[in-house]
């Protein structure tokens, strides 16, 4: 079997183009910083390259979960200090009006600053996140936590979320 010129000629052509295209290749994974540029380069790895970018998604929404989570309940903790605070600081000026040196303008004094309490502590159960939702009232986050109706007597706060 002869092997013409031409024939020579077509087959190192084709073999230059086929190095043209190995070194094009090799070039764009270089620039690219990635061995797999297309899944046909290799399906085993192009998978497990999709499986850890799952897992990578997976986590980085898990984290910004986390901090989400984390400033809600630093935010729930600096509310219920502040609340334990205010009944604190109630709880000595009741026991200041139980003092029996006490004349009418302090007592009434001791009621406005314990109205007054009562009314911050209310402000803080009614306290809300960022985004608006109230911090205490359970499913219903949209809806107040808390109503306040003076009308109402003794039971004047009532829950409403």
């Amino acid at each position: 079997m002869r092997i013409s010129t031409n024939q020579i000629y077509d087959q190192n052509m084709r073999s230059i183009m086929q190095n043209q295209g190995d070194l094009a290749k090799t070039q764009e994974q270089l620039a690219s910083g990635k061995r797999i540029i297309t899944p046909s380069d290799d399906p085993v790895g192009a998978a497990k390259v999709l499986r850890l970018t799952e897992e990578i998604d997976e986590l980085t929404q898990f984290q910004r979960n986390n901090d989400l989570v984390t400033g809600s309940l630093e935010q729930q903790e600096a509310v219920l200090t502040n609340i334990t605070d205010s009944i604190n600081r109630a709880r000595t000026l009741i026991v200041q009006a139980g003092n029996g040196i006490l004349d009418d303008p302090d007592k009434r004094a001791i009621g406005a600053e314990l109205e007054q309490i009562k009314l911050e502590v209310f402000d803080l159960m009614n306290t809300q996140d960022a985004d608006g939702n109230y911090l205490y009232a359970g499913f219903q986050s949209g809806n107040q936590a808390f109503e306040y109706n003076p009308a109402a007597g003794g039971n004047a706060i009532t829950f409403a979320g």
